[in-house]
């Protein structure tokens, strides 16, 4: 169960590359909006396009939570998509997850529904995936899923903060289940 420290480093740089891009994509994108300077922001949200959402993760294990990969987890996510709509949203994610029992890559599909339009916004919306451990163990990887809701709250410049929760169930320990209760905080750019 020893994490080796190349592919720390490796998944370290990865995830530094990937947000960086990510937010330089989503930053050099003004030459759509600068058309659009004489339009309310609250106008803007209704534009479809391109998205990135980082998130912070936190989660705590429900249930039996003696056993590797159960106890509790923390750890960075990103994902890119598109905003079909004001009202929806999907994309692909990628992130780095540490356990007890060491670090996981989740590969996963999110989505969400924005419920009340207004300023603040709610939505609900979930993930599902795969979980690929990076230490040596038995464990060969699981499925998972992860079902949220949360409040979107706008800040300037095409961007927002999220807040969400919800449960996540995985299936690393086969054919056992673990049971989460997690939290999020993200920032949303478009």
């Amino acid at each position: 169960m020893k994490q080796t420290k190349g592919k720390t480093l490796f998944l370290l740089a990865l995830l530094v590359t990937m947000v960086t891009v990510t937010s330089q994509t989503a930053v050099g994108q003004q030459d759509r909006w600068s058309r659009t300077s004489g339009i309310e922001p609250k106008q803007m949200d209704k534009f479809s396009g391109y998205y990135n959402q980082t998130e912070v993760n936190l989660a705590t294990g429900l249930g039996e939570v003696g056993p590797d990969f159960s106890k509790g987890f923390g750890g960075l996510t990103t994902v890119n998509g598109y905003r079909f709509s004001e009202s929806l949203q999907a994309g692909v994610g990628i992130g780095y997850l540490q356990y007890d029992a060491g670090g996981v890559l989740p590969l996963y599909l999110d989505g969400r529904y924005y419920l009340l339009k207004r300023r603040n916004k709610v939505f609900a919306g979930g993930a599902a995936g795969y979980l690929l451990p990076l230490v040596e163990t038995d464990h060969t990887g699981g499925l998972f899923i992860a079902p949220v809701a949360g409040i979107e709250v706008p800040l300037k410049n095409r961007s927002s903060l999220t807040f969400s929760g919800g449960l996540s169930a995985q299936w690393l320990r086969n054919p056992e289940r673990d049971a989460f209760a997690n939290f999020k905080v993200g920032i949303l750019l478009w």
